[in-house]
């Protein structure tokens, strides 16, 4: 199935392992490219980052400013998204 997520970023919690970590490698399967947010690696996250476009970023979401952190250090590495859409209009 083609859900075309190619140049899309996705931002995945929790995605060292379980659920998380089978959401990223769907999304990083179908060309997304894939920010896990995760206090740590696994090996299982770490065979993902070496075949697909997927990048760790360690962030224990529990702390009060964790989600914070976690979404400017993504747009930060990536962009935000209002950045993206004023470059394609030329802004």
């Amino acid at each position: 199935m083609d859900l075309n997520l190619a140049n899309k970023t996705a931002l995945v919690t929790g995605g060292s392992k379980g659920i998380g970590l089978a959401v990223a490698a769907s999304l990083a399967k179908e060309g997304a490219r894939v920010a896990v947010g995760a206090r740590g690696t696994t090996p299982e996250l770490k065979e993902l980052m070496n075949e697909y476009d997927v990048e760790h970023f360690a962030v224990d979401l529990a702390e009060p400013r964790g989600p914070e952190r976690l979404v400017a250090a993504v747009a930060a590495a990536y962009g935000s998204r209002r950045r993206a859409g004023e470059q394609r209009r030329g802004q």
